[in-house]
């Protein structure tokens, strides 16, 4: 996560989610609990007949399972469990709906998944699954496809909560940069330095602006495409915020992950960059705020860096970071 503090997680929450994943993957549980959820209405109308799952990931603080439904009524259904070591599934799927039901439902060239429900007795979301593949990291042309369905996101109505806040995203950017001491002593002045100066950037650039519904992680992992359709998914950090956090971070990410894999993506960063801008008619003040979150994100990014063989992109994101802020400044 960038734009929020990482959840709390301590040993008991790690038991919580073994557990969680352990009985969602159960086939006869997660009926049961579904069918429970089902009647309760927290989950959309299912007649199962027959139900399977397939684990996909177990990471620290959340969990994938797929889950392949066959329905009295509908036929095939093809959803995925995504579970978590605390209550945050109620949140994320309720702005999954706002954002189906506001704009991207289905019908649309650009849409996200169907959404299912909550099965809160496992802490799991279920959604649709979506077919396709995300794009290419050099692919300009899936660049432009997830600049649309950034544009068409930021379009969207809803409420989704929270209501997040520059200082919000100032404080966690301070909170690395102090971190960066326990492993980097050596670039911990630096980083702080960085944090300082986008606080007095902030000031006259970033403030003011609009607050729309926003991905919060979007990456080129959160874009599915599939023949002539664009697909949004994974609404974890999803809120309401300035888009230009959405803009500034996907170009970030593309830098980012062209330097881990000694990749140059100038090009796809630019067709991102100028497609968005058309789309949503983003002028000067928009493109300042986004290079602002750009710079922000890669001082949020080094503590993405593995501690191994990537430590040498530390000094290389503050130097983005830096740059970018001087640049603004």
């Amino acid at each position: 996560m960038s734009l929020w503090p990482p959840p709390r997680f301590a040993d008991q929450g790690a038991e919580l989610l073994r557990e969680r994943h352990a009985r969602t993957l159960e086939p006869a549980l997660l009926r049961a609990e579904i069918d429970r959820a089902v009647g309760a209405g927290q989950v959309d109308a299912l007649a199962i007949d027959r139900l399977e799952t397939r684990p996909v990931d177990l990471k620290q603080d959340r969990f994938v399972v797929f889950v392949d439904i066959d329905d009295a009524r509908r036929g095939r259904i093809e959803l995925v469990a995504k579970g978590y070591h605390d209550d945050r599934g109620h949140r994320i799927a309720h702005n999954h709906r706002l954002l189906w039901h506001g704009g991207l439902g289905d019908g649309g060239a650009v849409r996200t998944s169907r959404p299912w429900g909550v099965v809160a007795s496992l802490g799991v979301a279920l959604s649709e699954r979506l077919p396709g593949e995300p794009p290419h990291i050099l692919d300009t042309a899936g660049a432009r496809r997830a600049a649309h369905a950034a544009a068409r996101l930021h379009e969207c109505d809803g409420g989704l909560q929270p209501a997040f806040t520059l200082e919000a995203a100032l404080d966690n950017a301070e909170r690395h940069a102090r971190r960066i001491a326990k492993r980097a002593p050596g670039l911990a002045g630096g980083a702080v330095a960085i944090a300082d100066r986008a606080r007095a950037v902030a000031e006259t650039l970033a403030r003011g602006a609009r607050p729309r519904p926003i991905h919060g992680d979007l990456w080129l992992d959160s874009v599915l495409l599939d023949g002539e359709r664009t697909f949004l998914l994974d609404w974890d950090i999803s809120c309401r915020f300035d888009p230009a956090w959405d803009v500034g971070y996907f170009v970030a990410q593309q830098r980012r992950l062209g330097l881990q894999a000694g990749l140059e993506t100038a090009a796809v960063r630019a067709a991102f960059l100028a497609t968005y801008a058309e789309d949503a008619g983003a002028g000067a003040a928009f493109a300042e705020r986004a290079a602002f979150y750009e710079a922000l994100t890669y001082l949020h990014k080094t503590m993405a860096v593995p501690r191994t063989a990537w430590d040498p992109m530390l000094p290389a994101l503050l130097e983005l970071a830096d740059a970018g802020m001087a640049a603004l400044a």
